[in-house]
């Protein structure tokens, strides 16, 4: 079963463009987002190309999906300086 999730906001730096973030939240369904990950960055950078993608998981953590050439290499820990107020 394929994870879904919503796009939480996609931001940018005006100064450096090329750094895009794409917040992405869990819908909590039978599948996670983490397990799931390689089609979801997949699915993400068809839309948002090169963009850094954020994940709030389940458990209300954020974590990064880590992607090179559009595919998918790992998790990375988002530094909590950067996250913002959960929004629902």
């Amino acid at each position: 079963m394929k994870a879904t999730y919503i796009v939480e906001r996609v931001t940018y730096d005006p100064s450096h463009v090329s750094i895009g973030i794409v917040y992405i939240i869990d819908e909590n369904t039978e599948t996670s987002i983490a397990n799931n990950a390689e089609s979801i960055v997949a699915d993400v950078l068809s839309k948002y190309p090169n963009y850094r993608i954020i994940y709030r998981n389940t458990d209300g953590t954020r974590d990064e999906l880590l992607h090179r050439h559009g595919e998918f290499t790992g998790f990375k820990m988002f530094s909590r300086a950067w996250q913002f107020p959960k929004m629902r």
